[in-house]
């Protein structure tokens, strides 16, 4: 528990030293970060980045993946839930914000270009502006044409 408070401490140092105020780790509303907490909290972000399920079994040397998925969750949520969610919130976000730069003139080009182009005309046809519940975000992941 002293290491994460000194890590704690040194991080909010560095940011305050480079003017950095929104990276300040504030104080756990849950009480002292235990290493257990602060292992699954890493886990979590690992997970969330692309080729986060495989980086994280190499990071916490798992053989198999569901060990780290099970190190991602929560027991107060099914956090492979939520994670599939942010995936599907990720990709809608990446998506609009593609068609919205691609309407405004920007330029691809590439041999996965018309891909691209395709993908994003496809999510703002059938999902710009609509509610994204948990059956479209589902529905929008599982998609491969929209895989980008």
């Amino acid at each position: 528990m002293e290491r994460i408070r000194a890590f704690t401490a040194w991080a909010n140092q560095l940011a305050a030293a480079h003017n950095r105020p929104h990276e300040l780790i504030p104080p756990d509303p849950d009480g002292a970060v235990a290493l257990r907490r602060f292992r699954r909290t890493v886990a979590w972000f690992i997970y969330r980045q692309p080729g986060g399920r495989i980086a994280l079994a190499v990071q916490y040397g798992h053989a198999a993946t569901a060990m780290s998925e099970s190190y991602a969750g929560r027991s107060k949520a099914d956090m492979l839930e939520v994670l599939d969610q942010e995936k599907g919130l990720a990709l809608a976000e990446t998506l609009t914000e593609a068609g919205e730069r691609l309407a405004a003139g920007e330029k691809v080009s590439g041999p996965t270009a018309d891909r691209y182009r395709a993908a994003a005309a496809e999510f703002s046809d059938r999902y710009a502006g609509t509610y994204l519940g948990r059956r479209e975000l589902r529905a929008l992941v599982a998609n491969p044409r929209l895989q980008v």
